[in-house]
């Protein structure tokens, strides 16, 4: 443990040698030169004002040795602190002793308390520190655009005594709660000007918290809806600026609860509308909707000069004004705008409010259409029934905005019973213009249809050409054109097997077109043909499951593997001499090479037939004699269901495993004695 102690503590040290270092970093950065309007009072002057009295310390700690820039660790807030300290106003309007301070200078807390004025000579990101002064009077900060906080206003514990004006300029504010838990009695000023203030809820709090205030200024902020303003009880309030914000209703404010309002400034408003979309060759209306307390207020300047209704207030832009597509800032700026200036009370004879304005209105001008793309040929059959508007549906012209579609197809196309090429202009149209497209259509002859049977069977050797063939199966073509195949090229007449034919009818001019092809299966057999199965199983039943393991001799069957296991002769000869089937086999193996001691039996249903064991040797199993001539062919059928038998000796097969034999049949094309 003592071990791990030392080691936290060598830890603790370090970092206290540390931190001092880094926190007193030079600044480098050059000072922001002071600007006349952060120097501005509307009031007073420094030397006029009535300088606070009987100064009370801020109960805070100072840290010891602290410099500025520890206590207030934004660089732009560290400067304006630095330089106040040298000044006169500062220092009980008496030369200061130290007039070159810097932010890394060490400050004690008897010359914070000294501080009374805090005006700007920087742009401030944070006011953190701004606790250490309790005694201010007079704070005028300009923030920059990323500052928005103001609770630090919260962590000095008894507040702010002395204050009397508090203006902080051009920031990012939009949360005003910080202020409506301050300490400052004695407020008479506040500025919030430049910041992106939207919301006016918490404003009538503030009555309550400072109840001296005379003078509110929120120019230059976010503002639209003043309706909270309504709630806004002051006896003391004498001024309120809401200038540069894009208010136009001011009727929730006629029962206000500000008696003794003397000023009301809600002047420059400024208020962008969504863009509408109109045509330059019309006349463009806008009805106006401008409140002051009680009525409407009067439009008094327009851009372009347009007529203003006396009644309704609605503007119109006249059709030779929107010729010229007004618009406002640039011509990259396409709109017109309206204003309004009016001076009006608001409480009596005694408050005036001063209100004025104007309304952007941008405008998107509708421009003639352009083509995107359509399809510029189209091709249709002899005698199709076509309407205009398939047609136009599958010319599918598309362009860059919503256009009517037209064409003259009733001129050009009265029918479509004459093949050739035509011409069809199709028009975009909008109010501003049009753009055409002309479409190639072509009218051409039906496909041919070519009918036949779907196949054929031809035997080995027959002599058959196209012009057979074609009768052969049926083979038709309807319409124009040559029935044409492959026959002679795809068929051979000496070689059994199947044969895909296709029929053709290819295009011989410009507006025919080519058949749809058909195919015709031929099959070319053998004179003398045996049909085998694939395969089939030995087993004990016609469940296709394992054969169990007997210690007797088992009678195995055969059964087809799908559907019947047969023997099928077919003999198509003129003149049928009879045949012989001869039949041979392996003997029955497993994977292992185990070898069952056992054969196929088969046994013929012919009369008086004895059964034969197939082995390795070609036996006759079946025969038949010579046959008188038929037309059509004959076909001898044997059952290997009935006829196939085997038997298994017992404990001869070996379990898990599936024995196999390869069985040759041959047919002979003659009888055996």
């Amino acid at each position: 443990m003592k071990f791990n102690w030392k080691v936290v503590l060598l830890f603790v040290l370090i970092l206290a040698f540390i931190v001092p270092v880094y926190s007193k970093a030079v600044e480098t950065g050059k000072e922001v030169p002071k600007s006349p309007e952060l120097l501005d009072d509307k009031s007073s002057t420094l030397k006029n004002v009535n300088t606070p009295k009987n100064l009370k310390a801020s109960p805070l700690t100072i840290p010891a040795n602290s410099t500025i820039a520890d206590l207030f660790p934004d660089e732009g807030m560290a400067k304006t602190v630095a330089n106040q300290l040298g000044r006169t106003e500062n220092n009980n309007f008496q030369t200061p002793t130290k007039t070159d301070w810097k932010v890394d200078d060490v400050v004690t807390e008897v010359e914070l308390n000294r501080m009374w004025y805090l005006t700007s000579v920087a742009t401030i990101g944070s006011i953190e520190g701004i606790q250490y002064l309790p005694n201010l009077y007079d704070v005028r900060l300009q923030f920059d655009k990323q500052c928005k906080d103001l609770s630090p206003f919260l962590k000095a514990p008894n507040g702010y005594s002395q204050l009397y004006r508090l203006n902080i300029n051009n920031g990012n504010i939009s949360d005003i709660s910080p202020l409506t838990e301050l300490s400052a009695p004695t407020l008479n000023d506040i500025d919030l000007g430049g910041n992106n203030i939207s919301d006016l809820s918490l404003f009538p709090k503030l009555p309550n918290k400072f109840p001296n205030l005379e003078e509110i200024s929120l120019e230059r902020n976010n503002i639209s809806d003043v309706s909270p303003l309504a709630k806004f009880a002051s006896t003391k309030i004498k001024i309120f600026n809401l200038d540069e914000n894009h208010i136009t209703d001011l009727s929730s404010l006629t029962n206000n609860k500000m008696p003794n309002l003397q000023r009301l400034y809600v002047r420059y408003q400024t208020l962008d509308m969504e863009p509408v979309v109109t045509s330059s060759k019309y006349e463009f209306s806008i009805q106006p909707s401008i409140f002051g307390t009680t009525k409407p207020v009067k439009i008094t300047a327009t851009k372009p000069k347009a007529t203003i209704d006396p009644i309704t207030s609605k503007i119109t832009y006249s059709a030779e004004e929107m010729a010229k597509k007004p618009f406002y800032y640039s011509p990259l700026f396409p709109g017109v705008t309206y204003s309004w200036d009016e001076n009006f009370p608001l409480n009596g004879s005694n408050s005036l409010v001063d209100f004025r304005g104007t309304i952007t209105q941008p405008l998107t001008y509708i421009e003639p259409p352009q083509v995107v793309s359509y399809n510029s040929g189209l091709t249709y059959e002899i005698g199709t029934s076509l309407t205009e508007q398939q047609f136009l549906n599958d010319v599918n012209l598309i362009t860059d905005q919503p256009t009517t579609i037209t064409s003259d197809f009733d001129v050009k196309l009265k029918n479509l019973n004459t093949v050739g090429i035509y011409w069809v202009a199709v028009k975009a149209s909008n109010i501003e213009g049009n753009a055409e497209a002309n479409i190639m259509v072509t009218i051409k002859y039906k496909p041919p249809v070519i009918t036949a049977d779907a196949e054929y069977t031809y035997l080995v050797g027959d002599k058959v050409n196209a012009t057979q063939f074609r009768a052969d199966v049926n083979a038709t073509l309807t319409g124009e054109g040559t029935l044409r195949d492959d026959f002679i090229y795809k068929v051979r007449l000496n070689t059994a097997g199947d044969y895909v034919v296709t029929l053709t009818s290819p295009k011989s001019g410009y507006y025919e077109q080519d058949a749809i092809p058909v195919t015709v299966i031929v099959h070319v057999k053998e004179l003398l043909e045996l049909q085998i199965p694939d395969e089939f199983r030995m087993d004990i039943d016609a469940n296709a499951d394992s054969v169990p393991i007997s210690d007797k001799k088992q009678t195995l069957k055969c059964y087809g593997s799908s559907g019947k296991a047969e023997l099928e002769v077919i003999d198509r000869r003129t003149v049928r001499q009879g045949w012989t089937i001869t039949g041979a086999m392996t003997p029955f193996t497993n994977s292992g090479g185990d070898i069952l001691q056992t054969s196929l039996k088969y046994q013929s249903k012919s009369p008086s037939s004895s059964p034969i064991y197939l082995n390795t040797t070609n036996q006759p199993i079946e025969k038949k004699q010579s046959a008188v001539t038929d037309p059509k062919y004959d076909s001898t059928v044997f059952n290997l269901e009935d006829s196939l038998s085997m038997e298994i000796e017992p404990n001869d097969a070996l379990v898990n495993d599936s024995y196999e034999s390869k069985i040759t049949w041959i047919l002979e094309d003659a009888p055996r004695p």
